[in-house]
């Protein structure tokens, strides 16, 4: 989401009061950078939401943009999921829906896919599988990887080639 009116102020205040004190523009710019890095909100995706019209609360179009990108393509919004939360597109399901179809359309959906699913069910130690020889004489250390491969393959084609409608 984009830095509040508070915010803005509160960092400015920040490198404004470094900058005076040490008679130097960088320090001033380095206590500002170096406070917007630890902040908790730069190093958490907090979700608090807003109140809905029912009482409860609800995700906000800049909650829900960073929910479906980190979830989707592990990455921040890009340019045009921002765009579409400031214009209140998330707000509804069909502009939630043609966002997911959008951002599954992308490489990095199909490699989040494939690292989520790797993590899951523990893929990486697949390569490095081994099996007693006089209980397994036809196996060969290829055979986890390929289990690995296979796995990958399998539920990408599931998720991106033969998907069911959103």
């Amino acid at each position: 989401r984009p830095a509040t009116p508070t915010e803005l102020s509160r960092w400015t205040s920040v490198g404004v009061t470094a900058a005076t004190a040490y008679d130097e523009f960088d320090r001033g710019l380095e206590f500002m950078l170096a406070g917007l890095l630890q902040s908790p909100a730069f190093l958490y995706l907090a979700e608090t939401g807003a109140p809905g019209p029912d009482g409860l609360r609800r995700l906000t179009s800049w909650e829900l943009a960073s929910r479906r990108s980190f979830f989707l393509t592990n990455a921040p919004p890009a340019e045009l999921l921002r765009a579409a939360a400031a214009a209140g597109v998330l707000d509804t399901e069909a502009g939630i829906r043609g966002e997911v179809k959008r951002l599954l359309q992308k490489p990095q959906a199909r490699q989040a896919m494939t690292q989520l699913f790797g993590e899951l069910l523990d893929l990486g130690h697949l390569d490095q599988l081994s099996k007693d020889s006089v209980t397994f004489p036809g196996f060969q250390i290829a055979l986890g990887t390929s289990m690995r491969e296979e796995t990958q393959r399998s539920l990408l084609e599931l998720g991106f080639d033969h998907p069911t409608d959103l």
